[in-house]
């Protein structure tokens, strides 16, 4: 998410604060203080410097942001897809172990009940939604299937 800070009037004259969030791991943050400290290096030999040399690590961090900004941002879109992916995978689970189940395979769907309960603590679901979410498998068919598998209680193969 972005933010102007500026009348409309004085965005073509002053200077604009423009206020990002984004989370940056640390080697991104590296990144971005070499490529601003690359920029201000520059802009003292070609006497851009600001007077006062009041450059701050804020300016720097500014100006790596500006510059990479849309890949940043790619970035965590991406990541927002994949994890909105995971959560329907998630919920899908209970109609992919109801058919695995009807087509006796066994193992499948022992893997399908356990991918579940994995994933769902991945995730950090509450616990009344995960256990909605669990509630949707049929115990008694998820006790078939891990003996029918051959699995002991605790989900090992035999």
């Amino acid at each position: 998410m972005c933010r102007l800070y500026a009348d409309k009037g004085k965005r073509d004259k002053e200077y604009v604060e423009i206020s990002v969030k984004c989370l940056l791991t640390r080697e991104e943050l590296e990144i971005l203080m070499r490529e601003a400290e690359k920029h201000r290096e520059w802009q003292r030999k070609n006497g851009y410097d600001t007077p006062g040399n009041g450059y701050t690590e804020k300016d720097e961090i500014q100006y790596a942001l500006a510059k990479y900004i849309n890949e940043i941002m790619e970035r965590e879109q991406e990541r927002m897809r994949r994890t909105e992916e995971m959560w329907k995978d998630l919920y899908s689970t209970p109609a992919r172990f109801a058919e695995a189940y009807r087509l006796g395979l066994w193992s499948v769907a022992a893997l399908t009940y356990e991918n579940a309960v994995t994933i769902s603590g991945f995730l950090e679901m509450g616990q009344e939604e995960r256990e909605r979410l669990l509630g949707e498998f049929d115990p008694v068919q998820v006790e078939d299937a891990y003996r029918k598998a051959g699995w002991t209680e605790d989900g090992d193969a035999v």
